[in-house]
């Protein structure tokens, strides 16, 4: 992916005829931008929920209670959760740790009840009992888009032929702003995410057999 963010303020001062900054400025465009992030990976995470999945692992010691959650997690999402004990690499048969079996430490929390799903805390993950050994955590998740500031930064995955329907988005929002018409950035914008929406559905997996394949 490499559309970045000065690629993206030059399109949306497209859609608005403002090629130099005047009425909007880059900051303030900068802002909608990232509206328009936010926005199109909530509909690509509700559309393909695959689209964003990622591994990360994490070492915890012995005796401790919790570990914190990859800082790029989106939102909760928070797929699955793989546990293998006395050893810092994710090798060999892990062990599936379910919410049910994940704890609060709630006399620390004043907290009571039992989570329904995987939980964070201020950015922990928690369990019990505490670990009697080294152990390593594979957490699988969806990532989320980080915030673009300077103009070379890029979109992280979502694919540069769909990154148009943020330009759209935040020239939504600033023509909004000043009372200006929408309605043909508007139905660009629609059309654009039907599209989009059809582009990222995961396609049924081509299988070969292992005698081509040789």
């Amino acid at each position: 992916m490499s559309t970045n963010l000065t690629t993206l303020l030059t399109q949306t001062r497209d859609y608005l005829d403002e090629p130099t900054a005047s009425r909007w400025s880059d900051a303030e465009l900068t802002r909608y931008i990232n509206a328009g992030l936010r926005q199109l990976q909530s509909q690509i995470q509700a559309a393909n929920e695959d689209y964003f999945l990622r591994v990360e692992v994490a070492t915890a010691a012995p005796g401790s209670c919790q570990l914190a959650f990859p800082s790029d997690i989106w939102g909760n999402k928070l797929r699955a959760l793989y546990y293998y004990d006395n050893t810092t690499t994710a090798v060999g048969t892990p062990e599936k740790v379910y919410p049910s079996s994940l704890e609060s430490v709630y006399d620390n929390l004043n907290v009571s009840g039992t989570p329904l799903g995987y939980t964070i805390h201020a950015g922990f993950l928690r369990w019990a009992p505490l670990l009697q050994a080294t152990g390593t955590f594979r957490f699988i998740y969806a990532m989320k888009e980080t915030a673009l500031v300077n103009g070379p930064d890029t979109i992280g995955q979502i694919a540069d032929e769909h990154t148009d329907c943020i330009s759209l988005y935040a020239g939504i929002i600033a023509r909004d702003k000043v009372g200006a018409p929408t309605t043909e950035l508007k139905s660009m914008y629609t059309n654009r995410m039907a599209q989009i929406m059809n582009d990222i559905q995961p396609t049924d997996p081509i299988v070969f057999s292992q005698e081509k394949i040789d």
